[in-house]
């Protein structure tokens, strides 16, 4: 696997004046729009900074604080104000936390722009894990189907009971996955990094149940898909679009909304 040596990757360029920071689980591969779209998409040229996952969540389970302390030192820090962070889905309950933790270090609260904030929980758990088995072409479909089918499983066995149904969906997929891989006879570290991405999805999610967002979302405006979400209702302000959840970041007409929303503050 690559290790990642830095927190931050620079997705937008722009004046340099204030720097937006944007919090969400991107990965090679992923099927939903992200943020890299949005910022092709902005009216305004943007100085955009993305979180990356640590690479140790790929081994194994991380706490909050493990990936707050990872983000902590973002870009130019002490040097030039963050004027915006930015959250999509569970991304925007780390994007509240770095806000407050931001506020204190440069004396300013930055803005902050979610897209569809969620709490995760075992519902998208399941939904999420549903994409993940549909992306692994290594299967057949008698195998994808298979494999759901033992999540449903789990759902009846745990139901809420999200740290059971985390470890049982990980250890479903690297059964799933592992005898795949092995039976294509692919690259031992190839195989285990894309069986230890799912484990990083799980331990971004149960890392992030550990916060209490409330705050910065009751600051926040939020930019939702069609289907709204149940964080946008605590939001300052909500701004709907028809996009769906997958396609939000992709939108143009949400990106032009939040290019708005991104103008420096002296303008």
């Amino acid at each position: 696997m690559t290790e990642a040596v830095n927190p931050w990757v620079k997705i937008g360029e722009g004046p340099e004046e204030e720097t937006v920071l944007a919090v969400d689980f991107d990965v090679t591969g992923r099927l939903e729009a992200n943020f890299r779209d949005l910022v092709g998409l902005l009216p305004v040229p943007v100085a955009v900074w993305q979180t990356v996952p640590p690479a140790e969540s790929y081994r194994r389970m991380l706490t909050t604080e493990d990936y707050l302390a990872w983000w902590r030192e973002y870009p130019d820090k002490g040097r030039r104000p963050v004027g915006t962070v930015l959250g999509y889905c569970v991304g925007s309950v780390f994007a509240s936390e770095l806000a407050d933790e931001i506020e204190k270090t440069q004396g300013s609260r930055p803005r902050i722009l979610l897209f569809d904030p969620e709490m995760p929980n075992t519902l998208s758990l399941y939904r999420d894990f549903g994409k993940v088995t549909e992306m692994m072409s290594v299967l057949s479909p008698e195998e994808k189907q298979q494999l759901l089918a033992r999540a449903e499983e789990v759902r009846a066995e745990h139901g809420e009971e999200f740290d059971a149904v985390s470890a049982r969906l990980i250890e479903l997929y690297e059964e799933a996955g592992g005898a795949a891989f092995e039976r294509l006879g692919l690259d031992e570290d190839l195989g285990a990094e894309l069986l230890g991405l799912f484990r990083a999805y799980v331990s971004y999610l149960a890392a992030a149940r550990k916060l209490d967002p409330s705050r910065g979302w009751s600051q926040a405006r939020a930019i939702t898909s069609a289907g709204s979400s149940t964080g946008a209702r605590q939001a300052v302000e909500e701004l709907r679009f028809e996009a769906s959840h997958d396609e939000l970041l992709r939108s143009p007409q949400a990106a032009a909304a939040a290019g708005a929303i991104l103008r420096p503050k002296g303008e």
